[in-house]
């Protein structure tokens, strides 16, 4: 890790945009980059990708945000999230997990990280939210809001 390391937050909001629901994850990113916090970096995408293990290589702390299914549970969840050796991994596709092992694997590190699922009921193809989604995008911003201000991250 080099000098220049700083504790800091890499927020990656990923889903398609084109998708109703499955685009919360950026759309929740968005609302984050208007924070305007230095320590907080933000990307959008449309799917997790190999290239991002470099930009999770310099940060302390790591939260993904995406888009789940919700049938009855219609519950905002944050969980931690850690590397996964298990399984091989695809350059073709990426979980959190198997990003955080690529990043293990290239750089020996990886940072301390959660995903927050949001819950979605269309997913159908528009850019309009749902009720769901929409709920889940206020508690979700809470929830990231708790989690950057709490003791849980340490930017000291």
């Amino acid at each position: 890790m080099s000098k220049d390391f700083q504790k800091s937050t890499l927020i990656i909001g990923y889903g398609n945009l084109l998708r109703s629901d499955d685009g919360i994850g950026q759309y929740i990113a968005k609302a984050i980059l208007a924070w305007e916090v230095p320590y907080i970096k933000v990307i959008c995408t449309h799917q997790l990708q190999p290239e991002i293990a470099e930009n999770l290589s310099t940060v302390s702390y790591a939260i993904f945000i995406d888009a789940y299914l919700a049938h009855r549970n219609k519950r905002t969840l944050i969980y931690p999230v850690f590397t996964d050796f298990t399984r091989n991994h695809s350059s073709h596709w990426c979980t959190p997990q198997s990003l955080l092992t690529i990043t293990y694997k290239i750089y020996n590190y990886y940072p301390r990280s959660w995903i927050v699922k949001v819950p979605g009921i269309n997913f159908s193809i528009g850019e309009t939210l749902s009720l769901t989604s929409k709920q889940g995008f206020k508690v979700a911003l809470q929830r990231i809001h708790s989690l950057v201000q709490s003791k849980i991250i340490d930017y000291a």
